[in-house]
């Protein structure tokens, strides 16, 4: 069986937002290089998802940059200052993985696909795009259309698709 789910998004140059690309996996594990050593952590409660950014603009392209993120452990507040005042935001801890963000330049009515590599289970790209279910593995692709780009607003829909 399969099913999508979409979501719009409403960005103007330099805006970001999220986009979930896992549910919550009680322990995600992960392997990094960091200064030619292999290090492997595992993070409780990790979340797989990208900040999606619309970089510029012109009359026939928008430039799109997606950054993978893993958002962990428990919950907490912050007090985030804003227009002359402070708001109350509840976040979790974020790695940032910088070096595997995509930049991709899209015309209107183009698609961008994302997803795992079949061929490496335990992988990132693996995390990122499987759920695991009682009895089985569902592997997932995310599909970023840019469906239109109005003068002063452009509308980017998102939705991912779960097979078997």
């Amino acid at each position: 069986s399969t099913h999508a789910i979409s979501r719009k998004l409403f960005l103007q140059p330099g805006q970001q937002s999220e986009l979930l690309a896992s549910s919550v996996q009680k322990e995600f594990q992960m392997l990094e290089m960091h200064n030619g050593n292999l290090v492997g952590q595992t993070l409780n409660d990790g979340q797989a998802q990208f900040i999606v950014e619309i970089r510029e603009v012109n009359d026939q392209q928008v430039a799109l940059r997606l950054t993978p993120e893993i958002h962990f452990g428990a919950f907490h507040n912050e007090y985030v200052p804003g227009e002359g005042m402070f708001q109350l935001q509840t976040s979790r801890e974020k790695k940032r993985l910088a070096r595997l963000q995509v930049d991709a330049d899209l015309h209107q009515g183009q698609i961008l696909i994302l997803g795992p590599q079949a061929d490496q289970p335990g992988s990132l790209g693996h995390r990122f795009f499987n759920e695991q279910a009682a009895d089985k593995s569902i592997s997932k692709i995310m599909m970023i259309r840019l469906s239109d780009f109005p003068t002063g607003k452009m509308k980017l829909a998102a939705g991912d698709t779960a097979s078997d």
